[in-house]
């Protein structure tokens, strides 16, 4: 009987003595029943080798007296082996210190139950976590050459056994060679090899405790956690090996960092292979959506960076091009769960196409992406062969360079990929990772695992990816995915160590995540906390501001291009958001203004949605005519253009913003040659199963169908993510909101006031007519470096006219409802009136 229901027991029965008087001269005794307490551990933490935390199941009687024997702690890999509990002290109501005879050995599952359940049924396993923290080593990992040898090491604190497997090639594994590894006191583990290893391959084997909440499996070879360059076999498991390459012969001619400020960067977010995967990019298709392809620039080319330098914008920022799973397991299918323990299986039924296209589920953390050096994902075959991928993403970024355009990458540190051999699971499951009670994978990210940044080697190989980044591909800055799930002392090392090598890097942080963050700093949500420390963090206020929120599935009319917001609200936005003005961040150079990024409905489809021209599943049967801007959705593009590009603090565009792009599930995708459709209009793809049975597996639900709209498109491939330049420049009207995107940036570039102006001196105009969203602002010249004024007006509102009384003078008109750019569209004075869904810029003559 538990004890709460022993008191409500005891409770009814003491109030039936004080009800009923028994008879004169009857007697009625009442029988004290005894409750016997039994402690049930639900979480154990090794506090060091010989004192265990546990909290209990249930709180005891304030009498209760614990006892060591109460307690019984056995090892999981051999039963035989036990530890005595010699003391308990209590700390609270339900928390216990436990002291033991002897030291816990970490390279073992100990598990913990007490005393009344001696077949430890309900048993808890220890948590090693802080033993862990003392693991450390300034070694050189990976591959390196010292005094003319081969030296190979890798971090493995709880492996007991680690082989050095080297090969001419992963495919056949020729010529295959082991090597066993030996292990310091700090958890290395180091091989010395001589001769010449130049363009072999390498990987490690490695032993560890036999448990199934281990994942350590010596018949699989993994690559190195530090490889600069990796071979993977196409498929979700991401079999592969580590290149052996010499990174250090790349010819820089001289390039270095572009030295862009953050509050001057103008960033366009965009994917590597999206850029040139169209056939109307123009690039040759043996090299569409690869590293070649985005610096080609042949006659008739459009896509790639000839597109980046026709917009004007001065950063880059790339979706992830670290090594990543390009695949998930095949849909419908119950396969291998190659990222968790050996023997497990899972059933794929979330996503249809079995691909993860935006480079979000990180493997490695040092190798650039090897699908866009071949460009193919063909099943079986290996991507990276060689080692190609390194110089070609250096020429990326040596190209833009040239063209004093910033590389900015978003990398992935708050989790690791989800269904491969993932090195770091492979190696250290339980030291890189969060686990829950029972030593699976914590995930409070969300994407099937927690990366640990806390731990000193976990911390160190974060920190030690962007300087590898900074210092061998001349990297300009980073956006941190997720960035609240990576540890403050982490974060504060980027920082430190980052601007020793660039004092202009550019770091940014998604700043959400899930609740990792430390609570003093903002916990799982914190502008503040990044920007306290020196990192710029996306600004989703004013994302939700300009549109109305993340995601069209609430609120999807309630932003300033569907005539809402408040004045007073809008002008913290044009101020830069900074705390003293009522905002989240310390300095202009760290809010990050957008209206669109990957993730969600672009802001050309939420505009659709909000406006009811797309509804909810709605198939769309034309895409042409589905895409094409109607007057009123290049208005409604237009004013969020204008406002975005011209409030203080750095810029951040999608790729495709510029021309309303829309996210439509292509049914032509390679990905769904074996879908089939029911006379219903319902997806379905048939699996053979291994009976030799067929079994129909239904699109996935709440997952967009073909010729719909996706918020969410990192699962689909190409087709639905590509940049369509036909949609951007044959359209009338799409082809407009290019052009005025290309005037507004390069009035934003030619003009310090946008981006210098202490905003003590902006001053704000109101409207004549009291209405909202529609306000004005002053950027006065003699502050910022201009030699002239400047003006903004906005009239977001849609159906009044705003009147704006200007200050004296003549003004030049640079931007209106149709055309943004340095050319002049006329002048005007006095007053000035604004249709609706309208903006202007003006500068003093």
């Amino acid at each position: 009987m538990r004890l709460s229901k022993f008191l409500l027991v005891l409770a009814i029965g003491l109030f039936a003595v004080a009800s009923c008087v028994p008879p004169e001269g009857g007697k009625k005794e009442a029988k004290e029943e005894k409750q016997e307490y039994v402690p049930q551990v639900v979480i154990a933490s090794a506090l060091n080798e010989t004192n265990v935390n546990v909290v209990l199941k249930f709180s005891p009687p304030e009498d209760f007296e614990f006892k060591p024997e109460m307690f019984l702690i056995r090892s999981e890999v051999d039963t035989n082996k036990v530890i005595k509990v010699t003391d308990v002290k209590k700390l609270k109501k339900k928390e216990l210190v436990l002291t033991l005879d002897k030291p816990l050995d970490i390279v073992d599952v100990w598990a913990i139950t007490s005393y009344n359940d001696p077949t430890f049924k309900n048993k808890r396993f220890i948590n090693y976590e802080k033993l862990l923290y003392k693991f450390y080593s300034d070694k050189p990992l990976g591959h390196n050459i010292e005094n003319g040898k081969n030296v190979f090491r890798v971090f493995s604190p709880r492996a007991t056994k680690v082989w050095l497997v080297i090969a001419d090639d992963p495919v056949t594994m020729k010529n295959k060679v082991e090597y066993e590894m030996t292990k310091d006191e700090n958890g290395v583990w180091e091989a010395v090899v001589e001769g010449d290893l130049w363009g072999k391959y390498y990987g490690y084997r490695a032993d560890g405790p036999k448990h199934f909440t281990e994942a350590f499996d010596p018949d699989l070879i993994v690559f190195d956690p530090y490889s600069k360059a990796v071979a993977v076999e196409n498929s979700y498991k991401q079999k592969g090996m580590t290149v052996i390459i010499d990174t250090s012969k790349y010819n820089w001619e001289g390039d270095t960092f572009v030295g862009l400020k953050a509050e001057d960067a103008i960033i366009y977010e965009s994917h590597i292979r999206d850029f040139t995967a169209h056939p109307s990019s123009g690039v040759p298709a043996d090299i569409r959506g690869t590293y070649k392809g985005f610096i080609y620039k042949g006659k008739d080319v459009v896509g790639g960076i000839n597109w980046v330098k026709f917009l004007g914008v001065n950063a880059v920022e790339f979706l992830p091009i670290h090594e990543s799973g390009t695949y998930e397991p095949p849909f419908g299918e119950q396969v291998e769960h190659a990222g968790a323990e050996k023997g497990a299986t899972i059933v794929n039924t979330w996503n249809a196409q079995s691909r993860n296209h935006w480079g979000y589920m990180t493997s490695c953390f040092f190798a650039p992406e090897s699908y866009y050096s071949s460009g193919d994902l063909t099943p079986g075959k290996y991507s990276g062969l060689g080692g190609k991928q390194v110089n070609e993403f250096k020429d990326v970024v040596k190209a833009l360079h040239k063209e004093k355009i910033a590389v900015l990458l978003d990398v992935v540190y708050n989790h690791v990929s989800q269904y491969d051999y993932n090195p770091l699971k492979r190696l250290g499951k339980k030291y890189y990772f969060f686990l829950n009670d029972f030593h699976g994978y914590d995930s409070k990210s969300g994407c099937g695992n927690d990366f640990d940044t806390a731990k000193p080697m976990a911390s160190r190989l974060v920190v030690d990816s962007i300087k590898y980044w900074m210092i061998d591909y001349h990297v300009d800055g980073f956006r941190f995915d997720l960035a609240t799930m990576i540890d403050w002392k982490t974060h504060e090392k980027i920082v430190q160590e980052a601007k020793k090598i660039n004092p202009d890097v550019i770091l940014i942080a998604e700043p959400w995540g899930g609740g990792r963050g430390e609570p003093r700093d903002g916990g799982g949500y914190t502008l503040e906390g990044f920007s306290k420390r020196g990192i710029g963090a996306w600004n989703d206020r004013i994302r939700n501001f300009i549109r109305g929120g993340a995601s069209a599935s609430s609120s999807p009319s309630s932003g300033l291009v569907f005539g809402k917001g408040n004045n007073d609200e809008m002008k913290k936005y044009v101020l830069g958001f900074l705390k003293k003005h009522g905002g989240d961040f310390y300095e202009k150079g760290h809010n990050v203004n957008y209206a669109e990024s990957h993730d969600n409905e672009t802001l050309g489809d939420f505009i659709r949605i909000g406006t009811g021209y797309y509804r909810n599943n709605q198939v769309i049967t034309n895409r042409t005519e589905f895409v094409k801007l109607t007057d009123k959705q290049l208005a409604q593009n237009k004013i969020a253009a204008l406002f975005l590009l011209t409030v203080q603090g750095a810029i951040m565009m999608h790729q495709g913003q510029e021309f309303a792009r829309s996210k439509i599930v292509d049914p032509n995708s390679q990905w769904l040659k074996d879908f089939k459709v029911d006379e219903k209009g319902n997806w379905y793809k048939e699996i053979t199963l291994p009976n030799g049975k067929t079994k129909k597996v239904m699109w996935p639900g709440g997952k967009a169908k073909p010729n719909t709209i996706d918020h969410d498109s990192y699962e689909k491939d190409d087709e639905t993510n590509w940049i369509n330049y036909d949609e951007a420049l044959k359209l009338e009207t799409n082809r407009e909101l290019v052009e005025y995107y290309r005037g507004l940036i390069a009035i934003r570039k030619n003009f310090n006031a946008f981006r210098k102006t202490p905003t003590e001196s902006i001053t704000f105009i109101n409207a004549n007519e009291k209405i909202s969203p529609a306000l004005g602002w002053l950027l006065p010249g003699n502050v910022n470096g201009d030699s002239k004024d400047i003006i903004v007006l906005i009239n977001g509102n849609q159906t009044s006219q705003a009147t704006f009384t200007l200050p004296e003078g003549e003004w030049e008109v640079i931007a209106n409802d149709k055309v943004a750019g340095l050319k002049s569209l006329g002048t005007v004075s006095g007053t000035v009136s604004l249709n609706p869904i309208s903006g202007m810029i003006l500068v003093k003559k």
